[in-house]
C-alpha cells in the first residue's frame, strides 16, 4: 500500500485531452470500462460526458487530480469510480448536482443531462482512498445508489455522528490507514445496512461491540 497522495507527480500528463477522449470513446463502445491509472492527469476534458456517456466503470487512480472532475457528474451510466491515490482535498458542495430523492432507475440519461443533473445517481461504488480529504465527504449522502465507499488513508481528524448518519445507507465502508477511536465505532453501530468495515492499520485497540 502506498502512502497518502503518493500517486501525485509534478511531471506532465502522459495523455493529452484528445487521447483521453479517444480512450473514453473506445471504452464506451466496447467494455464500458475506462482505465486511466497512473497517467499523471490533472483534469478531464469537459467533452468526456458527451462523447462517452455509456461508461459504467472509471478508474482514475494514481493521478494528480486536485478537484473532482466536473465531467464525471454527467456520466449518467457510471456505476463504479476509482479516484484513489490522487490529491483531492475536498469534494466541493457547489458541484453536487445530484437529484437527492430520485431513484436511479427513474431518470433517463437524456433527461439527466438536459437538466444538468448527475450520473452519480447510479454510482454504487467509489474509492477516495489515499487522497488529502480532511473531512467526511458529505457528497456521499447525495448518491442514492451508493453502497460501497473507501476513505482509507485520508487525514480526516474525526467524523461527526451527524455526518455518519447522512451516509448510513452504505453497506461497506473503508476507514483504514488512519487513527480510529471507539467513539466512531459506536456511531457506526447505528448503521443497519453496514456489513463490511475495513479498519486496516487504524491503530484501534480491542473493541467490544456489546458495550
Amino acid at each position: 500500500v502506498g502512502t497518502m497522495g503518493s500517486g501525485a507527480s509534478t511531471e506532465r500528463p502522459l495523455a493529452s485531452g484528445k487521447q483521453v477522449l479517444e480512450a473514453a470513446r473506445s471504452a464506451s463502445s466496447g467494455t464500458k470500462d475506462l482505465k486511466l491509472t497512473g497517467m499523471r492527469l490533472t483534469a478531464l476534458p469537459n467533452e468526456l460526458a458527451v462523447q462517452a456517456a455509456l461508461l459504467r466503470g472509471v478508474d482514475l487512480s494514481w493521478n494528480n487530480l486536485e478537484a473532482f472532475p466536473e465531467a464525471l457528474f454527467l456520466l449518467v451510466s457510471m456505476e463504479t469510480l476509482d479516484l484513489s491515490h490522487n490529491r483531492l482535498a475536498q469534494l466541493a458542495a457547489s458541484e453536487t448536482k445530484i437529484a437527492r430523492k430520485a431513484k436511479p432507475s427513474s431518470i433517463s440519461a437524456a433527461y439527466t443531462i438536459r437538466l444538468g443533473g448527475s450520473g452519480l445517481i447510479r454510482l454504487t461504488k467509489i474509492s477516495l482512498a489515499f487522497n488529502r480529504l480532511k473531512a467526511f465527504p458529505k457528497i456521499l449522502a447525495e448518491m442514492p445508489a451508493l453502497h460501497t465507499a473507501d476513505l482509507s488513508g485520508n487525514p480526516i481528524p474525526e467524523i461527526a455522528s451527524s455526518e455518519l448518519n447522512d451516509a448510513a445507507a452504505l453497506s461497506s465502508l473503508g476507514l483504514g490507514h488512519r487513527e480510529v477511536g471507539p467513539e466512531l465505532l459506536y456511531a457506526l453501530r447505528e448503521w443497519e445496512k453496514l456489513e463490511t468495515l475495513d479498519l486496516t492499520n487504524s491503530g484501534l485497540g480491542a473493541f467490544d461491540p456489546s458495550l
